[in-house]
């Protein structure tokens, strides 16, 4: 059983990790467009929430609203960490 948690958590950081590798791509290339990379900040917070949600429902089975507020603030300062730096 722990093989599979295991295994689980690796499927789902991966994940995380080629969505956030693939944010940066298309983040640079937006490069002269600041309206698109806003965008693209959103989209990466959102799918970031989601990512959240959907890992703790399927893999740690314990989806609590705690655990929705806590993702949605780390995305908010995400959000406007990024929003700062590079607009």
């Amino acid at each position: 059983m722990q093989f599979d948690t295991r295994h689980h958590h690796i499927f789902h950081y991966s994940i995380l990790g080629i969505v956030l590798f693939a944010w940066i791509v298309v983040f640079y290339q937006l490069r002269y467009q600041p309206q698109a990379q806003v965008s693209s900040i959103l989209a990466l917070c959102f799918l970031y929430i989601a990512w959240g949600i959907v890992h703790h429902a399927i893999v740690e089975k314990r989806l609590h609203r705690s655990v929705v507020v806590e993702y949605i603030l780390i995305s908010l300062v995400g959000l406007a960490l990024l929003l700062i730096l590079f607009l």
